[in-house]
């Protein structure tokens, strides 16, 4: 389930590697001719900040810091999950129903986790803190860490207990491992709110971030995830993409092939300029409903494509045009397609460039 249990040494070399080979931005060729439907991107790099986008508004309507923000609790009545945030490079390790009191050493073999980029709840570094299927719920009283991945491995932060559930709130204890900083946070619960995130690595509070899950559609937001090999075999990548608001719009992925829109390497321009007509027109189709994802990596990091040359220490970006996202907004019953066709603002890389257009 955990796509994560890797070896410290190897994600931290590539996330080097992936933040080192993103500092040499390249512009993408931007196209002059006019759009049809919407243009959107960000105020902030995605590298820095997690931004918040609706289609409807056709704005950006929230944005903050990437480090803004540690734990997530599930905002709905019946909500009990936790999440942790993934675009820091934050880590959760869980030492069992251990005393809290103690003055904690980490265990050289602790399991260090993240969230699974899909936003399933089976696949979540804090899992089955509390039973919810007896009266009065049953707490395991576990202790976690919160760490985050740096020059020289993974620094435990703090420890933390989740300490009660109600309808209306969480509980959760705080502390320094060595106990010198005890905060007791409850946390109450906002129904017009998919995730209230809280903030404990300096003082436990609840944070300010997250728009009302009605008004937003799309976050950009760098990431986490493990992708495997040639041979199969998985390693952890940081990544910058798209997660989606999975209360309120399904996404379906559609590819342009070359028999649609044939590839023509002498004349890229006029590849371009085929595919925007193509993506414009009536030509791409409705798909089935069971074809519609609410995974929050839905969208995700593949609508670009990158070439890295290790000799020059350079990566240059270009937007994947022939990859289109069709995304039913099921609380506006609109219908939109999407496509990305740049990731450079000013030569600056980490600024996603879209075009969508509601669809009848």
């Amino acid at each position: 389930m955990y796509l994560n249990q890797l070896l410290n040494i190897s994600l931290l070399f590539i996330i080097a590697a992936s933040l080192l080979t993103s500092c040499f931005p390249e512009d993408e060729q931007q196209p002059l001719i006019p759009f049809t439907g919407v243009i959107g991107s960000t105020y902030n790099s995605i590298y820095t900040h997690q931004s918040y986008y609706s289609f409807s508004d056709s704005s950006e309507v929230s944005y903050n810091l990437n480090a803004a923000w540690d734990l997530g609790f599930e905002a709905a009545a019946s909500g009990e999950h936790v999440i942790l945030n993934n675009s820091d490079f934050l880590r959760v390790a869980n030492l069992g129903a251990i005393d809290f009191d103690q003055y904690l050493a980490v265990p050289d073999n602790a399991l260090w986790l993240y969230d699974a980029s899909s936003g399933n709840f089976d696949s979540l570094s804090i899992m089955n803190w509390v039973n919810t299927r007896v009266s009065p719920y049953e707490y395991t009283y576990n202790v976690y860490i919160l760490g985050r991945v740096g020059d020289y491995g993974i620094e435990p932060l703090k420890k933390f207990q989740l300490t009660e559930l109600t309808g209306d709130h969480y509980t959760i204890t705080v502390d320094n491992l060595d106990n010198s900083k005890r905060e007791i946070l409850v946390v109450n619960k906002k129904t017009n709110l998919n995730f209230i995130k809280v903030g404990i690595r300096n003082n436990a509070q609840v944070v300010q971030i997250e728009p009302d899950n009605n008004v937003w559609d799309i976050q950009f937001t760098q990431y986490e995830d493990s992708i495997p090999d040639d041979s199969g075999v998985l390693y952890p990548y940081v990544l910058r993409g798209a997660f989606i608001n999975d209360t309120k719009i399904e996404v379906a992925k559609y590819y342009i092939s070359t028999d649609e829109v044939p590839a023509n390497e002498s004349d890229p321009n006029k590849e371009s300029n085929d595919l925007k007509n193509y993506f414009e027109s009536n030509s791409i189709k409705p798909m089935a409903d069971s074809l519609y994802s609410s995974d929050w990596d839905a969208i995700g990091w593949e609508w670009k494509d990158v070439t890295v040359d290790e000799a020059a220490n350079t990566a240059v970006y270009k937007a994947d045009t022939r990859r289109i996202y069709l995304i039913k907004d099921l609380l506006n019953g609109k219908n939109y397609k999407l496509r990305f066709f740049s990731y450079y603002s000013n030569g600056v890389v980490g600024y996603p460039w879209f075009q969508y257009v509601e669809v009848n």
